[in-house]
């Protein structure tokens, strides 16, 4: 019997925003202002999302970190100045936190069935 998986829509969304957040990341050292400033936006918008979806199947230690990615953003604009090192840090971590918790989530595969 099959057992029931729940957490499969989560980390397909999780995945989702994931592979969106990526990218962004190093958009944020970028000398451009303008593109600063877009990829610290989409990743607030993106990390905002996140932290709502695992709050709702409540994974609290991913719902977290995505919070304080979100934080660190709002609270460091980088429309002036780039982010310093240890700003960029914690979004690392914060994010590698992430996608260790959603890599946890996968479920383990059902054992063969026993030969008679």
């Amino acid at each position: 019997m099959a057992t029931k998986d729940n957490y499969r829509f989560f980390r397909l969304e999780a995945r989702d925003l994931l592979a969106r957040i990526d990218p962004a990341m190093p958009e944020l050292q970028q000398p451009a202002v303008d593109t600063r400033r877009a990829a610290a936006e989409r990743l607030v918008y993106l990390t905002h999302t996140l932290k709502g979806a695992a709050a709702v199947v409540g994974l609290k230690d991913i719902a977290a970190a995505a919070y304080s990615m979100e934080t660190l953003l709002r609270a460091h604009p980088c429309a002036q100045e780039m982010l310093s090192p240890e700003v960029l840090g914690q979004l690392s971590e914060s994010l590698a936190e992430i996608k260790a918790g959603v890599a946890a989530l996968i479920p383990a595969p059902a054992p063969a069935p026993a030969d008679r």
